[in-house]
């Protein structure tokens, strides 16, 4: 399916309200600040890599286990993993869900994992091996116990973060087609509203 069955009204406020939407550590920031930011682009995100490979190995041992940093629980930390074996990261998507691990816990972001599997991938911000059908099969292991029976998981779909903000929402900016058409199939509400701001998502 192509993008163009999922057109987005973008109202004039659009630009300046999706950078309000970025993550505390991606906003835009002004002089100096702007140039250590660019400069250290990569620390930034090799710093939040680093962290995230220690919540997977204090999970592999209590499963559990939110970092009190950042409030990301095992399966945000996987959502910005590139694990180095095919398929194992959806493997521990699944492995980790098993044991019960909380699919609606908010981070110091105020996004849920679902939501960050969306916002933080592909890795480092560009285009990578990962297909749409890769990133919907990420998201499947997420909302369904059983997908082929429809069965779901413990998950909120519509969840919103400090801005007001769903998962659809951000796969609609995103340009996900496949992450788009798995969310609406697993109950995603395509009239949610952010403050003043309507994404319609149109057959």
């Amino acid at each position: 399916m192509k993008d163009a069955f999922f057109p987005l009204e973008r109202p004039p406020q659009f630009g300046a309200q999706l950078q309000s939407h970025r993550p505390h550590w991606q906003q835009t920031k002004s002089g100096r600040d702007q140039d250590i930011a660019t400069e250290n682009g990569f620390a930034i995100h090799q710093t939040r890599q680093d962290q995230a490979y220690k919540i997977l190995g204090k999970a592999s041992i209590e499963p559990s286990y939110v970092d009190p940093d950042t409030g990301d629980n095992i399966l945000h930390a996987l959502s910005r993993l590139r694990l180095p074996e095919s398929g194992s990261l959806l493997e521990k998507i699944s492995d980790f869900i098993s044991k019960d691990i909380d699919l609606n816990v908010h981070n110091k972001d105020r996004d849920s994992p679902l939501a960050a599997f969306i916002r933080e991938r592909p890795f480092l911000g560009v285009e990578s091996d990962e297909t749409g059908a890769t990133m919907s099969k990420y998201l499947d292991a997420l909302l369904w116990k059983d997908a082929r029976r429809r069965v779901p998981n413990k998950i909120n779909v519509n969840m919103k973060n400090r801005e007001g903000a769903t998962a659809l929402y951000y796969a609609a900016v995103r340009a996900r087609p496949d992450s788009v058409r798995s969310l609406i199939e697993a109950g995603a509400n395509v009239n949610a509203r952010i403050g003043e701001l309507k994404i319609e998502i149109l057959p």
